[in-house]
């Protein structure tokens, strides 16, 4: 058993955001629980949690029913870019998997993250020296 598991116990959401949204100025971290018998899950918009199922009906168009409530959506991928058409208007939004938005902004606030408990193996590098993209500077383990 190595104490690893895909949610925490106090909310059920997985421990580490997995999606980064970004929509009209604003940004999100996105949490996902586990799939339940019914076909909802729990998501973790910021501090929210909210029950959703969604229904594919034909095309990009799904039954969704979110904390109880029934809605049409027709949802849509364009590489990154996801719009959501939901009463008559359509919300677009940016999504970037959390550790590569992570890895991103790490480059100039000069933090190295890990995404889950780990134990370091060997430092390539001393405090102070220049890195670039690509360099191994860490090398870990987990599981």
């Amino acid at each position: 058993m190595t104490g690893w598991q895909m949610n925490s116990a106090r909310d059920g959401l997985s421990p580490i955001p997995i999606l980064h949204l970004e929509s009209r100025g604003t940004s999100s971290e996105i949490r996902f629980g586990a799939l339940q018998t019914d076909g909802a899950m729990l998501v973790g918009v910021g501090e929210r949690h909210i029950r959703v199922n969604l229904l594919p009906q034909w095309g990009n168009l799904h039954a969704a029913v979110v904390d109880g409530r029934h809605e049409g959506v027709r949802l849509q991928q364009r590489d990154q870019d996801i719009f959501v058409s939901w009463r008559g208007r359509t919300h677009a939004m940016v999504a970037v998997a959390y550790l590569s938005f992570v890895s991103a902004s790490a480059e100039t606030s000069a933090e190295l993250r890990a995404p889950m408990t780990s134990s370091v193996l060997k430092v390539n590098i001393a405090a102070g020296d220049a890195v670039k993209a690509g360099d191994v500077v860490i090398v870990m383990e987990s599981m």
